[in-house]
């Protein structure tokens, strides 16, 4: 972190057959590393953009590391050529068009929009995004230009908290950090010791009150056992979708309400070494972790008055801080989004909100559902504009079933 890196590494993915010496390239493991634009990571199949790709590194004016993936087999197709014009007056292209395709006989769309970022401070709706607040911790200049001694306000104790405090520690920040979320509480850390549970032979009966029962004993046994409680929520991650699914309506809102946060401190977890940081700051008083309400932000003297309830000790809180920086998580409700795809699509009834507003409505194997309840054949969904559907559907594990089973309901 923090150092310009401008290496380029060159490696052949393990999609092709060509052997195990050829697979060294793993695109999701690089993918996962991607965060605030550190690095590049291209899949080229054509010579001129390979050497518009090599040029830009070279020539731009900063250093990021260039993972490409070099698929042996392009060294010998007689398709991936490139002219001389291309090589000489062009420039490196993000994506290549498939000219072969008339866009006029596309019969089917997938939306795969990832997470929206939210449009509001919790509680406080006539707030926007200025050079001290930010609304959206995606936003690259979020972490910036902070002086180093005037605390910072984090709204959210999750794993959008982690990567912002993360941040600030990269950049040098060492003063205060305050955090507030409903029930303040940071994420537990993964087990040193990996423990595997057996998984059930099916799918636990899709009520809450009996799930959440047998949970809650088995959790206890495991901690007893292995203190830890990871391989019992492991054990039953294969079913999430189908229970969550099956599930009322009522008891949905009721998980929501009452146990959803106890469900995310358990389920989202930290590397150790991350968790460690973490907590050792807040041992050490620069992190300090409110569970509570913001009540409040206004402007004074060049700095932000925030004040908040302290649900621990039954007051309201004031403090000063230079900038406020909200990590609640990503927006659901596509009619407060600014997305024009998505708020075109939704005025014109070709998709719905799901009843949690959690994202897109749609059948449970990612068929868009539109405005009047009708199952749009050809326009489907995966990811996290699922999450109200199948709720686990933002991890990496399971976006990756999704888009194996769609893709082969598509070419079948």
């Amino acid at each position: 972190w923090l150092t310009m890196n401008g290496v380029v590494m060159l490696l052949p993915h393990g999609y092709e057959g060509q052997g195990s010496e050829h697979s060294s390239g793993r695109m999701e493991r690089f993918l996962q590393l991607c965060a605030e634009h550190n690095m590049q990571v291209c899949d080229v199949t054509t010579p001129a953009n390979f050497f518009h790709l090599l040029r830009k590194q070279v020539k731009q004016p900063f250093r990021k590391p260039l993972i490409v993936f070099t698929p042996k087999k392009l060294l010998r197709h007689p398709k991936a050529v490139s002219s001389i014009k291309e090589m000489t007056k062009g420039s490196f292209q993000m994506v290549i068009e498939d000219n072969s395709i008339d866009k006029k006989k596309v019969n089917k769309v997938v939306l795969c929009t990832g997470n929206q970022p939210p449009v509001t401070l919790p509680g406080i709706t006539d707030l926007k995004t200025t050079n001290d607040i930010y609304i959206n911790p995606w936003n690259d200049k979020a972490v910036e230009n902070i002086h180093p001694n005037q605390p910072v306000f984090i709204i959210g104790s999750g794993l959008t908290m982690v990567d912002t405090v993360i941040s600030l520690v990269d950049q040098g920040f060492k003063n205060k950090i305050i955090v507030l979320s409903k029930h303040g509480a940071i994420p537990m850390a993964h087990p040193k010791v990996r423990v595997v549970a057996p998984h059930p032979e099916q799918a636990p009966p899709a009520d809450l009150h009996i799930i959440y029962k047998n949970l809650k004993s088995q959790i206890r046994s495991a901690i007893d056992h292995t203190e830890w409680h990871e391989p019992v929520l492991e054990a039953v991650r294969p079913f999430t979708q189908k229970i969550w699914q099956e599930m009322p309506l009522e008891q949905k809102h009721r998980f929501l309400r009452h146990i959803n946060h106890r469900w995310t401190k358990l389920r989202h977890r930290l590397p150790n070494e991350v968790h460690d940081l973490i907590q050792s700051m807040i041992d050490k008083g620069q992190i300090d972790i409110y569970a509570g309400k913001l009540s409040a932000v206004q402007y004074a003297n060049q700095t932000l008055n925030v004040s908040f309830y302290n649900r621990a000790k039954d007051v309201t809180v004031q403090c000063e801080v230079q900038r406020i920086i909200n990590c609640i998580g990503p927006e659901g409700d596509f009619e407060k989004v600014d997305n024009p795809l998505l708020q075109n699509m939704l005025r014109s009834g070709i998709i719905d909100k799901d009843p949690l507003s959690f994202g897109f409505n749609a059948t449970g194997d990612g068929k868009i559902i539109n405005r009047n309840g009708e199952i749009e054949e050809n326009l489907f969904a995966i990811g996290s504009g699922l999450r109200g559907i199948l709720w686990e559907s933002t991890a990496i594990p399971e976006i990756r079933v999704q888009a194996h089973q769609l893709a082969e309901r598509l070419l079948s």
